[in-house]
């Protein structure tokens, strides 16, 4: 189980992934460990858009989005806002 550092205030998330059960189970275990993930973004531009109405303290991008997305330019586009962890699912 990953836990938020208790010395903090829990981390506000953003999960951008395209398979929406991954990302409900990826939101389960992190508001286990203490994570607030306020929004599931599943394409480049609704994470855009959550991004600026949230302002999460992290974005957690797949690499590759349905509908040819690409989640590291989306990921390069929002650093300057805010850090973001690109993962790839395996399979």
């Amino acid at each position: 189980m990953f836990a938020a550092p208790e010395t903090t205030v829990p981390k506000i998330l953003l999960i951008v992934e395209d398979q929406l059960l991954l990302a409900m189970g990826l939101k389960d275990v992190l508001e286990d460990g203490g994570y607030r993930v306020l929004e599931l973004a599943i394409r480049h531009q609704e994470a855009v858009g959550f991004a600026r109405e949230i302002k999460p303290d992290l974005a957690l991008v797949n690499i590759d989005l349905a509908g040819g997305d690409d989640g590291v330019a989306l990921a390069r586009d929002q650093s300057h806002r805010r850090p973001c962890l690109v993962h790839q699912r395996a399979g």
